[in-house]
């Protein structure tokens, strides 16, 4: 059993055709290098989002915001609440997809990429139990992801609004794992420095299986972050403008 609530620093606006920012690059599907084009297009254009692109609706990703998560999660390992707050991720724009596949037959956007390194900071409050082991407390947290290898599938729907086809995004779903993570939680316990240290390393030394107990509830949270992302871009920029 597990819930989730995530709110993320970008607004969705309704449909308004917008050119694609100048310094993006931009594929004709109907050349016999669209897919080349396209891999080289979004890995330059996700380089470009360290700062904001407002008409576009693509929020600047250095750092990436989340304004709030709050969760309910009860697995086999890990039974807690927690909320985090003031989220901050950096190294997103330092992405790299090695695939990325845009089926106009099938309406499915599909890829894979990898993150080389992305540390996130977070205000904390929590309390339940990792492998047993009872935690609690409030202030300030830090994760840092190595190597995350992910996978995307996204399924969507098209629109047509003045003679303009716009994507409207149905599903998307997030795969993956990192190669390492690290965890830093500071003020467990009313600040008992002892006992925060002791969870601290039993999280760090167990982060493998504890991941994959939780992936597929956490995963979501990313999910939902990229769903949001799309959502924007989407509804200023049509299939016309970006493909045609």
């Amino acid at each position: 059993m597990k819930t989730f609530v995530v709110t993320l620093c970008l607004i969705v606006f309704p449909h308004t055709c917008v050119k694609l920012p100048p310094n993006f690059i931009k594929c004709n599907r109907h050349e016999p290098n669209f897919e080349e084009c396209l891999i080289k297009a979004v890995n330059y254009d996700i380089a470009q989002m360290y700062k904001p692109h407002k008409k576009v609706r693509l929020p600047g990703v250095e750092p990436l915001e989340l304004v709030s998560m709050s969760s309910n999660v009860d697995t086999n390992l890990i039974k807690l609440t927690e909320r985090l707050k003031n989220c901050q991720f950096h190294g997103v724009s330092k992405g790299r997809f090695r695939t990325f596949v845009f089926d106009f037959q099938r309406r499915v956007i599909s890829a894979n990429a990898n993150l080389p390194f992305v540390e996130s900071s977070c205000d904390y409050k929590l309390n339940g139990t990792i492998l047993g082991v009872a935690l609690k407390g409030e202030g300030p947290s830090w994760l840092d992801f190595t190597s995350f290898n992910m996978s995307f599938y996204v399924t969507y729907d098209e629109v047509v609004k003045n003679n303009k086809t716009y994507v409207k995004i149905a599903t998307c779903k997030v795969d993956g794992k990192p190669e390492k993570l690290h965890f830093r939680i500071d003020n467990l316990f009313d600040g008992d420095e002892e006992a925060g240290r002791r969870v601290n390393d039993i999280v760090n030394e167990n982060w493998s299986v504890l991941y994959d107990d939780i992936k597929n509830e956490y995963l979501d949270i990313p999910g939902g972050m990229l769903a949001t992302i799309l959502k924007g871009f989407f509804s200023r920029v049509s299939l016309e403008e970006l493909f045609d």
